[in-house]
């Protein structure tokens, strides 16, 4: 059996569907998403709001302060 995450081939350990360089790592909590979590139980997919009310200021949604 293969590691969960996306990309990786990995073996699994006994008993866990994550290899040893995930096992300290979690899945995305949206259905069928293989992806790593970010933050806050999501992944970076699907974690980023696909709105921003000022688009001059990109990386607010990540919460840098920077300008571009």
């Amino acid at each position: 059996m293969r590691c969960v995450f996306r990309d990786c081939s990995e073996p699994v350990f006994r008993d866990s569907y994550k290899c040893a360089f995930h096992k300290n790592r979690h899945v995305c909590s949206v259905m069928d998403c293989d992806n790593q979590v970010y933050a806050r139980k999501l992944c970076v997919k699907h974690g980023i709001p696909t709105s921003n009310p000022e688009p001059h200021k990109r990386g607010v949604d990540r919460g840098l302060d920077i300008v571009c």
